[in-house]
């Protein structure tokens, strides 16, 4: 039994379980919502509110699933691409799929169906990063 259930059961409201509200949600739009202009993408919000438009990215030929998403420090635009090529080698049209996973310490983790992947590694940046962050601290240090 669940230490939740025995609680309940015996009584005790004055234990609050553990809970987070979530204070950000993706925004998530189908391929058929989207609307494609020359130099813009354009996501409707809905009913009286007025429509996202954002510059059009030029390898972004055809309408296709996308949601907008928190990452911290700023709003990202995901977008899943299905791209159908003809092989001269098969007989008929091959989908190729790709995954893409984004971290800290490897900035992007792309992975294909057919086996292919390349890792591109940020930590070249995140010392960087980490050392102008030492400097102003130190500079912060001699300044008080």
């Amino acid at each position: 039994m669940e230490a939740t259930g025995r609680n309940r059961r015996a009584g005790r409201k004055e234990i609050r379980y553990p809970y987070k509200d979530k204070r950000f949600f993706p925004l998530m739009w189908p391929a058929q919502a989207m609307g494609l202009e020359e130099k813009r993408i354009i996501l409707p919000m809905g009913r009286d509110r007025s429509s996202l438009v954002l510059p059009r990215p030029a390898w972004l030929s055809r309408k296709s699933a996308c949601k907008v998403v928190w990452n911290g420090l700023h709003n990202e635009l995901h977008v899943t691409l299905v791209e159908s090529t003809t092989d001269p080698n098969s007989q008929g049209i091959t989908e190729r799929c790709a995954t893409v996973d984004f971290g800290q310490i490897h900035h992007a983790a792309v992975v294909t169906n057919n086996g292919n992947a390349l890792v591109v590694s940020g930590r070249g940046m995140r010392t960087i990063k980490r050392l102008h962050s030492k400097h102003l601290g130190e500079i912060q240090k001699k300044r008080s």
